[in-house]
């Protein structure tokens, strides 16, 4: 086995190790008790993101050159993965 596959290994084996018992956990029930004390902040949550969803609305409303915007998504999409794969690529050759 060549360095280059053993490191690719060892990562990818301390990768499995340290994710597997995030997802192995179980997740705990809550009570029917903490149930209905949860219920209360969510009531007032919910009446504060309709507050916000009004003010955001209003303000949408009033954006004129909210139409015409181009976003540059397609450039940092393409540049952040020219160069996640120029890293890829040097750290592949280094090994």
């Amino acid at each position: 086995m060549s360095i280059k596959n053993s490191a690719l290994l060892a990562a990818f084996t301390l990768t499995t190790l340290v994710a597997a018992p995030a997802f192995a956990a179980p997740t705990p029930r809550p009570t029917p008790a903490a149930v209905s004390q949860a219920d209360a902040p969510r009531a007032s949550k919910s009446a504060k993101l309709d507050a916000d969803a009004a003010r955001y609305a209003k303000r949408d409303s009033k954006a004129k050159k909210q139409k015409d915007y181009q976003g540059g998504s397609v450039l940092v999409i393409g540049i952040s993965t020219g160069a996640a794969i120029i890293a890829l690529i040097i750290v592949l050759l280094l090994l």
